[in-house]
């Protein structure tokens, strides 16, 4: 066990797990790389132009879900909604998977291309965790084997001691069960954790896996949007939290939710 401190409030841990895109992985430049060049290769291969097949996502001819939700939906999903666009312009759904996966794997191909870069001070905060023996775990929407990949290129995958990709539970983000998952891996209680992301979808898997708290890694260029007060704490530096070792402070958050602190 150790405490961490965000914001002044203090919370006894057993392990500490992260979302990885625009957590510890910077979205850009791979995901941008990695989304023009799938909305490049479908505009070619649907004879569209860019602005044509970027309107795509907004077609209304698509059972949506929480539009909030769409912007990090695991792979699977991802691919599968791609899917259901195409077809809604008068492709066989045999023809919408071919188009889309040729799309999908020039557009990796196009990342791996891409150094991933890490968010500013994450590497201080993992070391910080490794000193105390604090176990830290992954769970993010992205592919398993992209993950480690990304993990690794950046020399950090050693420090996790668990990943989840978003192939890897039947139920993706914002279920709670890849959280779940990783602290049964763990042999941790959601309740004695803290999980770290940068959207929504993190927040409300947070909150369905029962853990201490749900925290936001948000960038302050960008302003504070409603949804957002649905953390517990927003952090715009990791530079903000502190990890102890020692275990003799009280948790001052449990299961409640409190107000959205902003350090």
């Amino acid at each position: 066990m150790a405490v961490v401190t965000i914001g002044g409030r203090n919370f006894s841990v057993d392990a500490l797990l992260f979302d990885k895109d625009g957590t510890i992985v910077a979205h850009d430049p791979l995901w941008t790389v990695w989304s023009d060049t799938l909305t490049g290769t479908l505009a070619e291969s649907l004879n569209l132009s860019i602005s044509e097949t970027r309107h795509l996502w907004e077609s209304p001819s698509v059972k949506r879900s929480d539009a909030a939700l769409l912007e990090t939906a695991t792979m699977d999903a991802l691919r599968k909604r791609t899917v259901e666009l195409v077809v809604t312009l008068g492709f066989t759904a045999s023809h919408a998977r071919r188009l889309v996966r040729q799309a999908v794997d020039r557009a990796d191909d196009a990342m791996d291309q891409v150094a991933p870069q890490p968010n500013s001070n994450i590497t201080t905060l993992l070391d910080a965790c490794t000193t105390a023996n604090l176990p830290m775990g992954v769970v993010t929407g992205d592919d398993h084997a992209r993950a480690m990949q990304h993990l690794r290129r950046l020399n950090i995958a050693e420090q996790f001691s668990v990943v989840i990709g978003g192939d890897d539970t039947r139920e993706g983000k914002p279920s709670g069960l890849p959280l779940r998952a990783a602290c049964t891996l763990l042999d941790v209680a959601p309740a004695q954790t803290l999980y770290i992301g940068d959207s929504l979808v993190d927040l409300r898997a947070a909150r369905d896996a029962g853990c201490q708290a749900a925290v936001l890694f948000a960038d302050e260029t960008r302003g504070l949007s409603r949804w957002m007060l649905d953390a517990d704490i927003i952090v715009y530096d990791y530079a903000v939290i502190s990890v102890d070792a020692t275990s003799d402070y009280a948790t001052s958050g449990g299961s409640a939710r409190w107000n959205s602190v902003l350090v």
